[in-house]
C-alpha cells in the first residue's frame, strides 16, 4: 500500500478508511484494558437490538469487505440480546473481524438466528494463517462475564454461536 502498487494502487481511496478502522479497533482494546475492563462491565445490561450494533460494526469494516469482495448474508430481523452495549460492540467487532480475515475472497459470511442462538458463520480459507487468538479470547471472556452461553464449531466452516436470553 505504501508504494501504491498492485492491488493497493488505489490506496488513497482506502487509506483514510483503514486509519479509521485501526482507530476504532484501538479504542475497543483501550476500553477493555482500562475504563471498560471486564470486571467493570457488570450490571450494565440492557435489551439491545442486535442488528443496530451489527450495522455500525459492518459499516466500519466496509472497506475490507469490499476489498475481499465478500458477501454478507445478514438474516437478522428484530432479535434482541440482554447485554451491555459496549460489550456487544466489542464482541461483534471481534467476530466480524475474524470472519473477514479467515474467509476466502468472494465468499459469504452468514449472520442469523437459529434455534435460539445468534450466529456468525464463515467458510474458512485453509491457506489463511492462524492469528493469535486474542479476538476470540476477548469475546469468550466478555460472554463469560455476562454468564452467556456460547459455542464454536470448527471445520470447513467456523461458526460462533451465542445463546439469546
Amino acid at each position: 500500500m505504501k508504494y501504491n502498487v498492485g492491488k493497493y494502487k488505489n490506496r488513497d481511496v482506502y487509506i483514510d478508511e483503514c486509519i479509521d478502522l485501526v482507530d476504532h479497533l484501538t479504542k475497543n482494546i483501550q476500553q477493555i484494558l482500562s475504563e471498560y475492563s471486564i470486571e467493570n462491565l457488570k450490571d450494565d445490561e440492557e435489551v439491545i437490538q442486535i442488528k443496530d450494533i451489527l450495522s455500525s460494526v459492518l459499516e466500519k469494516y466496509d472497506v475490507l469487505i469490499h476489498q475481499k469482495e465478500l458477501r454478507i448474508q445478514n438474516d437478522l430481523k428484530n432479535e434482541t440480546m440482554y447485554i451491555g452495549k459496549a460489550a456487544l460492540n466489542i464482541i461483534l467487532s471481534n467476530l466480524i473481524s475474524n470472519a473477514i480475515n479467515y474467509t476466502h475472497e468472494k465468499d459469504t459470511i452468514h449472520i442469523g438466528i437459529e434455534q435460539g442462538y445468534f450466529f456468525i458463520q464463515n467458510k474458512q480459507d485453509p491457506t489463511q494463517s492462524k492469528g493469535n487468538g486474542l479476538g476470540l479470547y476477548i469475546v469468550r471472556n466478555l460472554l463469560d462475564n455476562y454468564k452467556m452461553k456460547y459455542e464454536t464449531i470448527e471445520g470447513e466452516k467456523f461458526i460462533f454461536k451465542i445463546k439469546l436470553k
